[in-house]
């Protein structure tokens, strides 16, 4: 995520991310549903007079298309909350946070739109044919 993003949860969030030590590491399409993810915990923890420092993140990725979240400490709302969290990230693009669907290819499970995933491919097959002629001596030169 960029960095624009990841500092403004980190100020908005300081005591739920102070154990972060990798950053959020997953696409900037899915800020908003962490966002809403992190007002939801922080709500739960106040209103149920919760010690907020007991529940803090250590990490935030994408695995398996899929929006992982590793928190210290919960309970039966702030599991609730991530599952949703989850169930929302895989219908949603996690480059454009656009809607997206999961799917299986080129050997990853990704949580994409189409125009997004056109994009990738493009690029991969640009940097593809860029090593081929790198790998048959052609030089290219730009």
């Amino acid at each position: 995520m960029r960095d624009d993003l990841t500092q403004a949860l980190y100020h908005d969030f300081p005591v739920l991310y102070k154990c972060m030590s990798w950053g959020f590491q997953n696409g900037d399409g899915w800020y908003e549903i962490i966002r809403r993810l992190s007002i939801s915990i922080s709500n739960i923890v106040a209103s149920a007079s919760l010690e907020p420092s007991e529940f803090t993140v250590s990490e935030v990725k994408e695995k398996f298309g899929l929006l992982r979240v590793y928190i210290s400490n919960t309970n039966n709302a702030i599991q609730d909350a991530i599952y949703q969290s989850v169930q929302e990230s895989s219908r949603t693009c996690e480059k454009c946070g656009g809607p997206g669907v999961q799917s299986a290819r080129g050997g990853w499970i990704r949580a994409s739109c189409e125009p997004c995933e056109a994009e990738r491919l493009r690029i991969r097959q640009e940097q593809a044919r860029r090593y081929d002629r790198r790998d048959s001596g052609t030089v290219e030169i730009e």
